[in-house]
């Protein structure tokens, strides 16, 4: 999955700063030390699942946007971000949605630099 996501924003990369990694404790090593406005996870990742990091960013990071990508319909785990992500994909889901979605919050931080 994140091999197809960094294939399919290369044509962001004048538009977006990107930053990937392979790990929840990774993605929470970047938050802390960039400033990250939008996050997109995977919600089955090894060691700490994407409900976990999800849980973790909204706790320290409320403001950043946080985006979940599952190719499963696993009910318990997609109940633990309700409220807590702002947007859900399927993995079966359009990139261009995907794409359009993260522009949005970016556009909005753009806009208000109080953000």
């Amino acid at each position: 999955m994140l091999a197809g996501l960094k294939r399919s924003t290369r044509t962001y990369a004048s538009q977006w700063e990107m930053l990937f990694c392979a790990s929840g404790a990774e993605a929470l090593q970047i938050i802390e030390s960039s400033n990250v406005n939008v996050l997109v996870t995977d919600m089955r990742m090894p060691g700490m699942d994407g409900a976990e990091l999800i849980e973790a960013v909204s706790i320290q990071w409320p403001g950043l946007y946080r985006f979940a990508l599952s190719g499963e319909a696993d009910t318990a785990l997609s109940a633990r971000i309700v409220g807590l992500s702002h947007r859900f994909f399927s993995k079966r889901c359009a990139l261009e949605v995907i794409h359009q979605s993260i522009q949005r919050p970016l556009n909005l931080v753009a806009e208000s630099p109080d953000f």
